[in-house]
Protein backbone atom coordinates (compact mmCIF):
# COMPACT_ATOMS: atom_id res chain seq x y z
CA UNK A 1 0.00 0.00 0.00
CA UNK A 2 1.27 3.69 -0.90
CA UNK A 3 2.62 5.66 1.92
CA UNK A 4 -0.08 8.46 2.88
CA UNK A 5 0.56 12.25 4.28
CA UNK A 6 -1.10 12.20 7.82
CA UNK A 7 -1.80 15.47 9.64
CA UNK A 8 -0.82 14.65 13.37
CA UNK A 9 -3.22 16.29 15.85
CA UNK A 10 -4.34 16.80 19.44
CA UNK A 11 -7.52 14.83 19.52
CA UNK A 12 -10.52 17.24 20.26
CA UNK A 13 -13.70 15.95 21.77
CA UNK A 14 -15.60 15.89 18.72
CA UNK A 15 -13.30 13.53 17.67
CA UNK A 16 -14.44 11.07 20.03
CA UNK A 17 -16.64 9.40 17.79
CA UNK A 18 -13.97 8.22 15.06
CA UNK A 19 -11.59 7.41 17.51
CA UNK A 20 -13.95 4.83 18.93
CA UNK A 21 -15.04 3.64 14.89
CA UNK A 22 -11.01 3.10 15.04
CA UNK A 23 -10.35 1.61 18.01
CA UNK A 24 -13.30 -1.20 17.20
CA UNK A 25 -12.18 -1.31 13.64
CA UNK A 26 -8.70 -2.39 14.24
CA UNK A 27 -9.68 -4.92 17.22
CA UNK A 28 -11.95 -6.39 15.25
CA UNK A 29 -9.40 -6.84 12.35
CA UNK A 30 -5.84 -7.54 14.25
CA UNK A 31 -6.93 -9.99 17.08
CA UNK A 32 -9.34 -11.75 14.52
CA UNK A 33 -7.45 -15.03 14.76
CA UNK A 34 -6.48 -13.80 18.91
CA UNK A 35 -10.04 -13.43 20.33
CA UNK A 36 -13.56 -15.05 19.68
CA UNK A 37 -15.40 -13.52 16.68
CA UNK A 38 -18.59 -13.26 18.86
CA UNK A 39 -16.51 -11.08 21.36
CA UNK A 40 -14.94 -9.37 19.17
CA UNK A 41 -18.13 -8.96 16.25
CA UNK A 42 -19.84 -7.57 19.53
CA UNK A 43 -18.06 -4.60 20.61
CA UNK A 44 -19.86 -1.38 21.00
CA UNK A 45 -18.38 1.63 19.48
CA UNK A 46 -20.76 3.43 21.81
CA UNK A 47 -19.21 2.83 24.70
CA UNK A 48 -15.53 3.37 23.20
CA UNK A 49 -16.98 6.74 22.15
CA UNK A 50 -17.77 7.16 25.88
CA UNK A 51 -14.88 5.96 27.36
CA UNK A 52 -12.61 8.25 24.84
CA UNK A 53 -14.93 11.49 25.68
CA UNK A 54 -14.03 10.54 29.23
CA UNK A 55 -10.42 10.57 28.75
CA UNK A 56 -10.39 13.95 26.60
CA UNK A 57 -12.19 15.71 29.07
CA UNK A 58 -9.72 14.58 31.64
CA UNK A 59 -6.81 14.98 29.40
CA UNK A 60 -5.48 11.67 30.66
CA UNK A 61 -4.15 9.92 29.06
CA UNK A 62 -2.68 12.41 25.94
CA UNK A 63 -4.76 11.33 22.70
CA UNK A 64 -3.38 12.39 19.00
CA UNK A 65 -5.41 11.39 15.78
CA UNK A 66 -3.90 10.73 12.11
CA UNK A 67 -6.20 12.77 9.91
CA UNK A 68 -6.12 11.99 6.11
CA UNK A 69 -8.57 13.80 3.93
CA UNK A 70 -10.61 15.57 6.49
CA UNK A 71 -10.98 11.76 8.38
CA UNK A 72 -9.41 10.24 10.87
CA UNK A 73 -7.51 7.27 10.35
CA UNK A 74 -5.81 6.43 13.07
CA UNK A 75 -4.74 7.62 17.48
CA UNK A 76 -2.42 7.10 20.02
CA UNK A 77 -2.41 7.31 23.70
CA UNK A 78 0.12 7.90 26.20
CA UNK A 79 0.82 9.39 29.03
CA UNK A 80 2.44 8.59 32.88
CA UNK A 81 3.46 4.91 32.92
CA UNK A 82 0.69 3.17 34.75
CA UNK A 83 2.88 -0.20 36.23
CA UNK A 84 3.59 -0.47 39.91
CA UNK A 85 6.83 1.08 41.04
CA UNK A 86 7.26 2.93 37.79
CA UNK A 87 9.53 6.16 38.30
CA UNK A 88 8.27 9.57 37.86
CA UNK A 89 10.27 9.51 34.60
CA UNK A 90 8.36 6.95 32.87
CA UNK A 91 6.09 7.00 30.49
CA UNK A 92 3.91 4.83 28.79
CA UNK A 93 2.42 4.52 25.24
CA UNK A 94 -1.50 3.14 26.05
CA UNK A 95 -2.37 2.84 22.18
CA UNK A 96 -1.88 3.01 18.95
CA UNK A 97 -4.55 1.89 16.41
CA UNK A 98 -4.92 2.38 13.19
CA UNK A 99 -8.18 1.88 10.61
CA UNK A 100 -7.17 -1.82 9.16
CA UNK A 101 -7.48 0.60 5.43
CA UNK A 102 -4.55 2.66 6.29
CA UNK A 103 -2.19 -0.60 8.18
CA UNK A 104 1.27 -0.11 6.14
CA UNK A 105 1.04 3.85 4.95
CA UNK A 106 3.67 5.30 7.10
CA UNK A 107 0.64 6.65 9.33
CA UNK A 108 1.40 4.42 12.66
CA UNK A 109 4.99 5.77 12.22
CA UNK A 110 3.72 9.06 12.01
CA UNK A 111 1.63 8.99 15.22
CA UNK A 112 4.64 7.10 16.81
CA UNK A 113 7.11 9.88 16.01
CA UNK A 114 4.97 12.27 17.32
CA UNK A 115 3.83 10.95 20.50
CA UNK A 116 7.47 9.94 21.19
CA UNK A 117 8.39 13.89 20.78
CA UNK A 118 5.55 14.44 23.04
CA UNK A 119 6.56 12.51 25.61
CA UNK A 120 10.27 13.19 25.50
CA UNK A 121 9.30 16.76 25.72
CA UNK A 122 7.90 15.45 28.93
CA UNK A 123 11.00 14.15 30.20
CA UNK A 124 10.43 10.83 29.21
CA UNK A 125 13.86 8.73 29.60
CA UNK A 126 11.44 5.05 29.53
CA UNK A 127 8.82 4.31 27.23
CA UNK A 128 7.01 1.37 28.10
CA UNK A 129 3.56 -0.52 26.51
CA UNK A 130 2.16 -3.76 26.46
CA UNK A 131 1.43 -6.28 23.61
CA UNK A 132 -0.52 -9.66 23.22
CA UNK A 133 2.61 -12.03 22.33
CA UNK A 134 0.20 -13.23 19.58
CA UNK A 135 -0.13 -9.88 17.71
CA UNK A 136 2.55 -10.36 15.52
CA UNK A 137 2.26 -7.41 13.56
CA UNK A 138 2.09 -5.26 16.59
CA UNK A 139 5.60 -6.89 17.95
CA UNK A 140 7.26 -6.45 14.32
CA UNK A 141 6.35 -2.34 14.78
CA UNK A 142 7.48 -1.73 18.24
CA UNK A 143 11.00 -4.00 17.22
CA UNK A 144 11.31 -1.76 14.52
CA UNK A 145 11.12 1.31 16.75
CA UNK A 146 13.35 0.26 18.97
CA UNK A 147 11.69 -1.37 21.71
CA UNK A 148 12.81 -4.78 23.55
CA UNK A 149 10.84 -7.34 25.56
CA UNK A 150 11.11 -8.18 29.08
CA UNK A 151 10.06 -11.92 29.02
CA UNK A 152 9.66 -11.74 33.43
CA UNK A 153 7.39 -9.23 32.42
CA UNK A 154 4.83 -11.99 30.35
CA UNK A 155 1.44 -12.53 32.11
CA UNK A 156 -2.07 -14.83 31.20
CA UNK A 157 -5.63 -13.24 31.51
CA UNK A 158 -8.82 -14.15 30.39
CA UNK A 159 -10.55 -11.60 27.95
CA UNK A 160 -13.51 -12.29 26.00
CA UNK A 161 -13.41 -15.74 26.61
CA UNK A 162 -10.03 -17.02 25.89
CA UNK A 163 -6.84 -17.09 27.36
CA UNK A 164 -4.75 -14.42 26.08
CA UNK A 165 -0.96 -13.59 26.76
CA UNK A 166 0.98 -10.05 27.13
CA UNK A 167 4.09 -9.00 27.73
CA UNK A 168 5.79 -5.20 28.50
CA UNK A 169 8.31 -3.66 25.80
CA UNK A 170 10.22 -1.25 26.67
CA UNK A 171 12.29 1.93 24.79
CA UNK A 172 14.86 2.88 26.85
CA UNK A 173 16.95 6.84 26.18
CA UNK A 174 13.63 7.60 25.30
CA UNK A 175 14.65 11.51 25.57
CA UNK A 176 17.54 11.21 22.71
CA UNK A 177 17.96 9.41 19.70
CA UNK A 178 19.67 6.19 19.66
CA UNK A 179 23.70 7.18 18.76
CA UNK A 180 25.46 5.92 16.19
CA UNK A 181 27.86 4.28 19.01
CA UNK A 182 31.49 3.80 17.08
CA UNK A 183 32.28 1.25 20.35
CA UNK A 184 29.15 -0.62 19.14
CA UNK A 185 30.38 -0.74 15.31
CA UNK A 186 33.75 -1.84 16.57
CA UNK A 187 32.28 -4.46 18.63
CA UNK A 188 30.16 -5.86 15.36
CA UNK A 189 33.56 -5.69 13.74
CA UNK A 190 35.41 -8.03 16.00
CA UNK A 191 33.08 -10.50 15.81
CA UNK A 192 33.10 -13.63 13.87
CA UNK A 193 31.33 -13.71 10.50
CA UNK A 194 28.52 -16.31 9.49
CA UNK A 195 28.61 -17.50 5.80
CA UNK A 196 26.43 -14.50 4.46
CA UNK A 197 29.36 -12.43 5.88
CA UNK A 198 26.60 -11.10 9.30
CA UNK A 199 28.17 -11.04 12.90
CA UNK A 200 27.49 -13.91 14.43
CA UNK A 201 25.50 -13.66 18.36
CA UNK A 202 24.58 -16.15 20.93
CA UNK A 203 21.64 -15.48 23.18
CA UNK A 204 20.21 -17.65 25.61
CA UNK A 205 16.33 -17.20 26.55
CA UNK A 206 14.66 -18.65 29.61
CA UNK A 207 11.42 -18.61 30.52
CA UNK A 208 11.67 -19.35 33.82
CA UNK A 209 11.09 -22.48 33.93
CA UNK A 210 12.01 -24.88 36.62
CA UNK A 211 12.97 -27.12 34.39
CA UNK A 212 15.35 -25.31 32.36
CA UNK A 213 17.76 -24.97 35.65
CA UNK A 214 17.23 -28.90 37.04
CA UNK A 215 17.31 -30.10 33.23
CA UNK A 216 20.15 -28.03 32.37
CA UNK A 217 18.89 -26.26 29.08
CA UNK A 218 17.55 -22.64 27.22
CA UNK A 219 13.98 -22.23 25.95
CA UNK A 220 15.56 -20.52 22.99
CA UNK A 221 18.61 -20.04 21.58
CA UNK A 222 19.43 -16.85 19.20
CA UNK A 223 22.37 -17.58 16.92
CA UNK A 224 23.02 -14.83 14.44
CA UNK A 225 19.50 -14.40 12.13
CA UNK A 226 18.10 -18.15 13.68
CA UNK A 227 16.47 -18.92 17.03
CA UNK A 228 15.65 -22.46 18.54
CA UNK A 229 12.95 -22.61 20.48
CA UNK A 230 13.60 -25.94 22.75
CA UNK A 231 9.87 -28.25 22.79
CA UNK A 232 7.50 -26.12 25.10
CA UNK A 233 4.63 -28.39 26.82
CA UNK A 234 1.32 -26.33 27.93
CA UNK A 235 2.54 -25.50 31.82
CA UNK A 236 1.83 -22.01 32.32
CA UNK A 237 5.29 -21.13 33.51
CA UNK A 238 3.97 -18.42 35.97
CA UNK A 239 2.30 -20.71 38.01
CA UNK A 240 3.48 -24.41 36.71
CA UNK A 241 0.71 -25.38 36.42
CA UNK A 242 -1.11 -27.16 33.42
CA UNK A 243 -4.59 -27.43 32.31
CA UNK A 244 -5.92 -30.93 30.99
CA UNK A 245 -7.60 -30.68 27.54
CA UNK A 246 -4.93 -31.23 24.46
CA UNK A 247 -6.28 -27.91 22.88
CA UNK A 248 -5.99 -25.56 26.17
CA UNK A 249 -1.96 -27.26 26.33
CA UNK A 250 -1.79 -26.66 22.45
CA UNK A 251 -2.95 -22.95 22.99
CA UNK A 252 -0.44 -22.53 26.26
CA UNK A 253 2.21 -24.28 24.52
CA UNK A 254 2.11 -21.57 21.88
CA UNK A 255 1.86 -18.79 23.84
CA UNK A 256 5.10 -19.69 25.70
CA UNK A 257 7.00 -19.99 22.11
CA UNK A 258 5.45 -16.52 21.16
CA UNK A 259 6.79 -15.26 24.28
CA UNK A 260 10.08 -17.05 23.67
CA UNK A 261 10.07 -15.59 19.63
CA UNK A 262 9.23 -12.08 20.90
CA UNK A 263 11.92 -11.87 23.39
CA UNK A 264 14.88 -13.42 20.04
CA UNK A 265 12.74 -10.21 17.93
CA UNK A 266 11.19 -12.95 16.10
CA UNK A 267 7.34 -13.82 15.49
CA UNK A 268 5.69 -16.71 13.86
CA UNK A 269 5.95 -15.20 10.68
CA UNK A 270 9.76 -16.57 10.75
CA UNK A 271 9.00 -20.03 11.29
CA UNK A 272 10.62 -21.81 9.29
CA UNK A 273 9.82 -25.40 10.80
CA UNK A 274 7.68 -26.96 13.32
CA UNK A 275 7.74 -30.63 15.49
CA UNK A 276 5.01 -31.74 17.70
CA UNK A 277 5.41 -34.76 19.54
CA UNK A 278 1.71 -36.43 21.10
CA UNK A 279 1.68 -38.99 22.41
CA UNK A 280 -1.86 -39.97 21.14
CA UNK A 281 -1.98 -39.66 18.07
CA UNK A 282 -5.56 -39.47 17.45
CA UNK A 283 -5.03 -36.10 19.27
CA UNK A 284 -3.77 -34.08 17.06
CA UNK A 285 -6.50 -33.49 14.49
CA UNK A 286 -8.60 -31.46 17.69
CA UNK A 287 -5.37 -29.34 18.15
CA UNK A 288 -5.10 -28.36 13.86
CA UNK A 289 -7.73 -25.40 14.26
CA UNK A 290 -5.20 -24.13 17.20
CA UNK A 291 -2.02 -24.35 15.03
CA UNK A 292 -3.34 -23.05 12.23
CA UNK A 293 -4.16 -20.17 14.09
CA UNK A 294 -0.27 -19.32 14.95
CA UNK A 295 1.05 -21.10 11.40
CA UNK A 296 -1.28 -20.77 8.83
CA UNK A 297 0.30 -17.33 7.70
CA UNK A 298 3.92 -18.72 7.88
CA UNK A 299 3.36 -22.22 6.60
CA UNK A 300 6.39 -23.98 8.12
CA UNK A 301 7.66 -27.11 7.12
CA UNK A 302 6.15 -29.58 10.22
CA UNK A 303 6.59 -33.06 11.34
CA UNK A 304 3.84 -35.07 13.41
CA UNK A 305 5.60 -37.57 16.28
CA UNK A 306 3.60 -39.57 18.38
CA UNK A 307 5.66 -40.51 21.31
CA UNK A 308 5.70 -40.78 25.23
CA UNK A 309 6.10 -37.75 27.27
CA UNK A 310 8.17 -36.75 30.43
CA UNK A 311 5.46 -36.13 32.56
CA UNK A 312 1.69 -38.47 31.84
CA UNK A 313 0.31 -35.00 32.29
CA UNK A 314 1.56 -33.35 29.08
CA UNK A 315 -0.42 -34.57 26.02
CA UNK A 316 1.24 -32.09 23.26
CA UNK A 317 5.44 -30.66 22.85
CA UNK A 318 5.56 -28.09 20.12
CA UNK A 319 9.36 -27.31 19.15
CA UNK A 320 10.11 -24.45 16.19
CA UNK A 321 13.00 -23.18 14.26
CA UNK A 322 12.89 -19.95 13.27
CA UNK A 323 14.74 -17.01 10.80
CA UNK A 324 14.65 -13.62 11.66
CA UNK A 325 13.75 -11.58 8.39
CA UNK A 326 15.98 -8.49 7.40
Amino acid sequence: MRESTSVIRPALLADARAIAEVHVQSWQCAYRDLLPHAFLDALSVEKRQAMWAESLAKGEPSLLVADVDDRIVGFSAFGICRDSGAASSDHELWAIYLAPSHWSTGAGRQLWLTSRAAMAARGAARISLWVLTGNQRAIRFYSAAGFEPERASARTFAMGGAQVQEIRYVLQDADRPAPASAARAAARESQPLDFAGKPMTRRLISSGSTFEQEIGYSRAVVDGEWVFVSGTTGFDYATMTIRDGVVEQAEQCLLNIGAALAEAGASFADVVRVTYVLPRADDFPACWPVLRKYFGESRPAAMMISAGLADPRMKIEIEVTARKRA
